[in-house]
């Protein structure tokens, strides 16, 4: 921890999903700790539920413990912590969002999924593979 005060950081990320057993999270937190791992960074998971408030919770009990910055998918629950989140970045904490969705206008980084892109790049593909009946 003294070291982590002088040097300003901590080298420990933390990472909020909804849910550690969903296949997909499972694979982000797999590649997330493979690409943290190697320049030397830890990662810190914890799990919202789907719950905004926990969600929230949870950033804060990372953000008291000094970490480098958060990744966050946020809850689909409806409830908006875009002001938290806004909060959190005045503090000069790094914040990024991924998955399908992102609050908007926070000026964050952001990975989020773009389904229709992709199905559109799909059906692209087949049809000049010559596929005519796609999707029957």
């Amino acid at each position: 921890m003294a070291a982590a005060l002088r040097r300003g950081r901590s080298n420990i990320i933390g990472v909020i999903v909804p849910a550690i057993d969903r296949s997909f999270f499972a694979r982000v937190i797999r590649g997330m700790e493979d690409e943290a791992d190697e320049p030397g960074y830890r990662v810190i998971f914890c799990q919202s539920y789907d719950n905004s408030q926990r969600e929230r919770e949870m950033a804060e009990t990372l953000r008291r413990l000094q970490l480098d910055g958060i990744a966050v998918s946020i809850a689909k629950d409806g409830i908006d912590n875009r002001d938290y989140y806004r909060d959190l970045i005045a503090r000069k904490l790094p914040v990024q969002f991924f998955f399908d969705t992102a609050p908007l206008g926070l000026g964050t980084p952001t990975v989020v999924i773009n389904d229709r892109r992709g199905g559109y790049a799909t059906t692209k593909h087949l049809i000049d593979q010559g596929f005519i009946r796609i999707g029957t």
